[in-house]
């Protein structure tokens, strides 16, 4: 049958912020701006949106040697920085499987800060948070970094919402990406 006048409404308006999104990843000047948009356009109520840079050694891209906070959007306050998450050993090897086995480019929590099987629940560490959206960024088939958008409530996960944030992570990775080999 045909859809409901407001699932076609929802729709138009969801491919409207995705363009606006789109166009506005775009214009970006620097990682800082990519992740303004992010906050403007899909998470204006995140309480934190923070870029973490992964590290491999130069000549093993299968050992983690960094993890570190490089960016950090908050309402009051835009940071860059280069400060270890963590600079333990075990806890790099935990995270280089995990990312290994990943599949897709959003990871969602719904609620609760403490994803106890995910080792980069570290973010849990540092802010108090009811639940996130990661975008991961790939470089050359391997994840290059990570984007958490970090929220004081818990967010509901609608297909949507999915949708929308597994629709904008390619651009996403895309615009760090260029705005690292401009630096």
């Amino acid at each position: 049958g045909i859809p409901a006048p407001q699932t076609i409404t929802s729709n138009l308006q969801e491919i409207e912020l995705l363009y606006e999104a789109n166009r506005a990843m775009l214009r970006t000047q620097d990682i800082m701006d990519v992740l303004r948009v992010l906050r403007t356009n899909l998470a204006p109520d995140a309480a934190v949106i923070a870029l973490v840079g992964i590290e491999y050694a130069p000549n093993d891209r299968n050992r983690i040697t960094g993890v570190m906070l490089d960016y950090e959007v908050t309402p009051g306050q835009e940071r860059v920085m280069h400060e270890p998450i963590t600079t333990n050993e075990r806890v790099y090897r935990d995270i280089y499987q995990f990312l290994r086995g990943l599949q897709g480019n959003v990871l969602f929590s719904p609620q609760g800060s403490a994803v106890t099987n995910n080792p980069l629940s570290l973010m849990g560490n540092r802010y108090t948070y009811e639940s996130h959206v990661t975008l991961l960024l790939r470089e050359r088939g391997q994840i290059a970094g990570l984007i958490y958008l970090l929220f004081d409530t818990p967010k509901p996960l609608l297909d949507s919402t999915r949708q929308l944030y597994e629709a904008i992570s390619d651009q996403v990775a895309i615009a760090v990406e260029n705005q690292k080999l401009l630096r």
